[in-house]
């Protein structure tokens, strides 16, 4: 099982290095072109906290290719835009969830004050 183990961490620096060149990347541009950016890297941080935390639940076969596979991170989040939606539908629902609770927690406070 030690191979195994072995893939696993040198995904886990692979990716980490992946993240750590666009952030060292995005470091070198304007303050515009960082907030630019700023969507892009917190999806990637996401990602990479993402597959740090499932890193045992992949295969052999898959963590061999994604070591061969280069700029993984860079994958992985281009093929999240096209699927995005999740997110949004996720924020909304807090929002939603958010928004009742204000309203309730409005009402109560207009109740003791009317008596």
């Amino acid at each position: 099982m030690r191979v195994k183990e072995d893939l696993e961490q040198k995904l886990r620096s692979k990716v980490k290095t992946e993240f750590n060149d666009f952030l060292n990347y995005i470091t070198q541009k304007d303050s515009k072109e960082v907030i630019n950016f700023s969507y892009q890297l917190v999806i990637k941080e996401l990602i990479l906290y993402m597959f740090e935390d499932n890193i045992e639940t992949f295969k052999t076969r898959e963590l061999k290719t994604f070591l061969n596979y280069d700029n993984l991170l860079d994958r992985f989040y281009e093929d999240w835009k096209i699927r995005d939606g999740t997110l949004e539908q996720d924020l909304m629902e807090s929002l939603s969830y958010s928004i009742e609770e204000l309203i309730e927690a409005s009402e109560k406070k207009k109740k003791v004050h009317e008596r």
